[in-house]
């Protein structure tokens, strides 16, 4: 009974290894198609770009009457703006392909070792540096008990975790605060991310409710990926994400891993 109990279990595992493949041979391909016309728009948009320039040159030697000028002069100037809009979403676009890629490959292949989480949060923290030092963020890091992970996984973790905390920040208040804190129950490691930000409305709070406690690979309403992959990577480890909030208050997302 058990050995026909371990084949059914392998037989599972084996077509959800397939499954997961063919997931991602899908995402890598649908990423492919879109890059494409993407590339395509970056290019064509910076051809536009120096055929302005060109034509404001060209205004400028024209001899037309001053009104004209004015005229072509004031809509020549609006279209590099709007080319730099169409730029920053074509960059935005490649970015989120990007992070969808990667988010599919989560979990792919676990290296479980002994993580130093002081020493892995001083890393995250000093990819941060120039945004902590220009928003004058006060990142505080006690001492954090050890974990098992891997470690270039659960470094995105935190690094997801301080991204949307340095997002949030609230600019009504006069100093930001984003804390770091950890302890050990039983078999297990608890690390807390709290900050004084903006916080959530209800609606975003069962939104990321649902979201945690669902099977979705991506919140439904809520841009950016960083909870996805946050999600994704402490469910490779077997760990559980759960977090707190409060309009106008902040934020404390919590996440259980192998102690």
């Amino acid at each position: 009974m058990a050995e026909e109990e371990l084949r059914r279990l392998r037989g599972e595992l084996r077509r959800c290894r397939e499954r997961t493949r063919e997931l991602e041979d899908g995402i890598a391909a649908i990423s492919h198609d879109l890059r494409s016309p993407l590339t395509n728009i970056d290019g064509f948009t910076r051809l536009l770009d120096h055929a302005v320039l060109q034509f404001r040159t060209l205004l400028d030697q024209a001899e037309i009457p001053a009104s004209e000028h004015g005229r072509l002069s004031r809509t020549v100037s609006e279209i590099p703006e709007y080319l730099e809009y169409t730029l920053g979403g074509v960059q935005r676009m490649n970015s989120m392909i990007s992070q969808l890629v990667r988010l599919s490959r989560i979990g792919a292949t676990i290296e479980l070792t002994r993580l130093d989480m002081n020493r892995l949060l001083a890393e995250v923290a000093r990819d941060f540096e120039h945004r902590i030092r220009m928003t004058g963020v006060s990142l505080e890091l006690p001492y954090l008990p050890a974990c098992t992970g891997d470690a270039f996984e659960i470094g995105r973790l935190f690094s997801n975790l301080l991204d949307n905390a340095l997002k949030c920040l609230d600019p009504a208040k006069e100093r930001g605060l984003i804390r770091i804190a950890g302890r050990r129950i039983k078999q297990r490691a608890i690390y807390c991310m709290e900050d004084n930000g903006t916080g959530m409305t209800e609606e975003q709070q069962e939104q990321v409710r649902e979201f945690l406690r669902g099977p979705e690979l991506l919140p439904k309403g809520m841009s950016g990926m960083g909870l996805a992959i946050a999600k994704k990577i402490v469910k490779a480890h077997g760990g559980r994400i759960w977090f707190w909030a409060a309009p106008g208050i902040g934020c404390r997302f919590c996440v259980s891993l192998p102690g």
